[in-house]
């Protein structure tokens, strides 16, 4: 019952080492694939039943003989056994047949055992198809087929549908540059009040002097430059905390011109003194003219003539492919195979014996001590032989009791005859029986080979769909990345060329709007010079022509104080020293105002220089807030290209995914093709070997039961 080489061999031929239960699955395919008569080397007897007791046997198939004391038992159904255990009952079972039936898993018997008459089970184990069996290649040929079909079954492909990488976010570079640098207030013009100088207050009799509102010439007016910014470029995102400078206030100077009401009016003969003149003066007076700043050109000039629009945010356009569903393979409908109806099992028939006994072995007593039976209608089959020992005990006549003996040998030859009749019979329905057995068989393995074609064919054309289906989704990913890859290689390139042009716009932009506001203010500069200029020679020539018309004044003066020495004198000392004190005022007054028209000049220039100095600071706080965003705009379009990068790495090793699993499954499938190809040859090597071993068993059992047949007609023939 070893089947240590049966394993090795099917190990050598699938590569898997067959379990036990594979190699009994075989063992019993091969059992009941062969007529059990054929199976009388690997026949075992059960355990005996001496005490009525049936014998548990639940595999009721595999049963070839059941016996009680030697005598081979008839099964009958289970609902006849209550009259083979009756004994008042025709059916009644008798110790030489006996009969036996199938009840709860056991095995029972009629009449029921005893001591005497033991009851045994003879059936066929499947356990003895081993190494020493010459059906051993048939369980090799089932266990490998078994093998290569769990192999077929295991290596059909399981699919996963690898997850497709999302795409990155569009990259958020912020909306316009917005400057939040407010650009300084130019400094206001100052305002110069001046009222002219009078004398009108003068004491008339002392001095006639013209009102010096006369004058044609006036004080010179600072005019302030105008700063006109343009708009500011409208770039994005960029916020500046830098706050601009508040323009300083430049006060008012108001002069009241010094009176001399206090002084007594003093009779003094008038003084006839020429009016300063324009025209006394050399010089005009010099007019401040603003430089003329360069209107500002407005960034989006600079923009408007890019070759690259903003390209906005990045958005794909292909449509990625719907991957095809994880394969289900139908599985084949296959009609039940089955067997025509076999024709009715041969029954063998034993000759009928008529009289009260149903056999001629049936041996009872005379019916009366020392008296042949003599009733005519019944042949006492059952007392010839004690008739035959009446003759020759008792009567002891000897040639009767040879003339009976005879009797029974011509009768057991007859029966001979009819029992060889009944046997030819009985084999000529076997052979008819088997010859059926045999056509269902093969029909019934035809239909088998036809349903596994169908499946196969099924199962081929299911495979070859679903590897057409992953062909098509493997191209139309590969022209998805392409398309993927095509447009953000565009965006890339538009963004790129934006970029650029965008910055070279900025820069362009800057360059012409710094050196405006340098040349504006190198105009400014220049004109407050040339102004500073004139304006200095012009207070010249007033201080000249004031000094000499100071010196005609004085002159009148003394002369008139000449003239009116003697007469007021007294008077004339106090008006002159009034009049002195309040000349002196308003000289000082003068003066004084025109330090203070000075100051104003020389304050307003500090605060131009200041307003310079915070526009300076505005320029940079605008270059660095345009920095501060490129900066920006650069750092988000490289962390968006190193996302873009991962994606792409991404995209490749999911389609690489796709192709080693679409790959895998295509040599999964053929895997599984050859197996089962390797599966169906094994089986049919299986069957074959069976055939074989029934075709040439059968030819052996027909020989040794016609042999048998020979000699037992032999035997006959000698006892005549």
């Amino acid at each position: 019952m070893a089947v240590t080489d049966i394993q090795a061999t099917v190990l050598r031929i699938t590569g898997i080492t067959p379990t036990a239960n594979s190699v009994e699955d075989a063992q019993r395919f091969v059992v009941s694939k062969i007529p059990k008569d054929l199976l009388s080397f690997a026949q075992k007897a059960s355990s005996s039943s001496t005490d009525g007791s049936a014998i548990s046997f639940s595999v009721n198939d595999s049963i070839t003989d059941v016996q009680r004391n030697g005598y081979s038992c008839l099964e009958i159904p289970m609902g006849d056994a209550i009259w083979a255990l009756d004994s008042s009952s025709l059916r009644y079972a008798t110790a030489k047949h006996p009969v036996f039936y199938h009840k709860q898993g056991g095995v029972h018997f009629a009449p029921v055992t005893d001591g005497s008459n033991a009851g045994y089970v003879f059936y066929v184990d499947y356990s003895l198809i081993d190494d020493d069996s010459d059906l051993r290649n048939a369980v090799i040929f089932h266990a490998s087929a078994k093998e290569f079909s769990q192999l077929a079954t295991d290596g059909l492909p399981s699919w996963t549908s690898p997850s497709l990488p999302v795409a990155p976010a569009s990259p958020n570079f912020g909306d316009d540059l917005t400057i939040s640098s407010s650009a300084p207030v130019a400094p206001s013009i100052p305002s110069f009040t001046y009222t002219d100088a009078s004398v009108t207050d003068i004491i008339k009799p002392l001095i006639d002097i013209s009102d010096m509102a006369s004058m044609t010439e006036s004080a010179p007016s600072y005019t302030k430059p105008s700063v006109t910014l343009e708009a500011k470029p409208s770039v994005t995102s960029l916020s500046v905390s830098a706050t601009a400078p508040v323009a300083p206030s430049v006060s008012t100077i108001s002069y009241s011109v010094a009176t001399n009401a206090d002084a007594s009016a003093q009779a003094v003969s008038p003084i006839t003194v020429s009016t300063v003149s324009k025209a006394d003066i050399s010089g005009d007076v010099p007019t401040y003219t603003k430089p003329v700043k360069t209107a500002q050109t407005a960034f989006s000039a600079y923009t408007s003539g890019l070759s690259e629009t903003d390209p906005g945010v990045f958005s794909l356009a292909s449509v990625q492919p719907a991957a095809p569903a994880d394969p289900s393979f139908s599985t084949p409908t296959i009609a039940a195979i089955t067997i025509d109806a076999l024709p009715s099992a041969p029954n063998y028939t034993a000759p009928v014996v008529g009289g009260d006994a149903a056999e001629l072995s049936s041996l009872d007593d005379l019916d009366t001590d020392n008296t042949i039976d003599v009733l005519l209608d019944q042949p006492e089959w059952d007392q010839w032989f004690a008739t035959a020992a009446h003759l020759i005990e008792d009567e002891e006549d000897t040639e009767l009791a040879s003339v009976q003996i005879q009797k029974i040998n011509s009768y057991i030859n007859a029966y001979s005859q009819a029992m060889q009749n009944q046997l030819n019979i009985f084999n000529e329905g076997n052979a008819v029986y088997q010859a059926a057995i045999q056509r269902n068989i093969q029909q019934a393995q035809i239909n088998a080979q036809d349903a596994q074609n169908e499946s196969n064919l099924l199962l081929q054309k299911e495979n070859q769909e679903y590897a057409a289906k992953l062909q098509k989704y493997s191209s139309d990913l590969n022209k998805y990345q392409a398309d993927v890859s095509k447009e953000v290689q565009e965006y890339q390139q538009k963004l790129s060329q934006y970029n650029l042009e965008l910055n070279t716009s900025l820069q362009s932009w800057q360059k012409t709007e710094s050196d405006n506001i340098q040349l504006y203010q190198t105009d400014i500069q220049n004109e407050l010079n040339e102004f500073n200029k004139e304006n200095a020679r012009y207070q010249a020539n007033i201080q000249a022509e004031i000094a000499k018309h100071n010196t005609d004044l004085q002159k009148a003066i003394n002369q008139a104080q000449i003239d009116a020495q003697d007469a007021q004198q007294e008077a004339r000392q106090t008006t002159e020293i009034d009049q002195f004190n309040k000349a002196q005022d308003q000289a000082l007054d003068l003066a004084n105002r025109a330090k203070q028209m000075e100051d104003d000049i020389a304050n307003n220039n500090i605060k131009v220089q200041k307003y310079t100095a915070e526009l300076n600071k505005y320029q940079q706080d605008i270059a660095k807030e345009v920095q501060d965003f490129t900066n920006t705009l650069g750092k988000e379009s490289q962390e968006y290209q190193n996302k873009l990068g991962l994606y792409s790495a991404d995209l490749q090793k999911f389609q690489s995914d796709v192709a080693e699993r679409g790959q895998e499954s295509t040599v999964k499938y053929q895997n599984t093709q050859y197996y089962e190809k390797a599966s169906d040859k094994y089986y049919q090597w299986a069957q074959a070997e069976i055939a074989q071993y029934i075709q040439n068993n059968s030819k052996i059992i027909n020989q040794r039961m016609a042999a048998r047949a020979n000699r037992q007609d032999q035997r006959q023939q000698q006892r005549r």
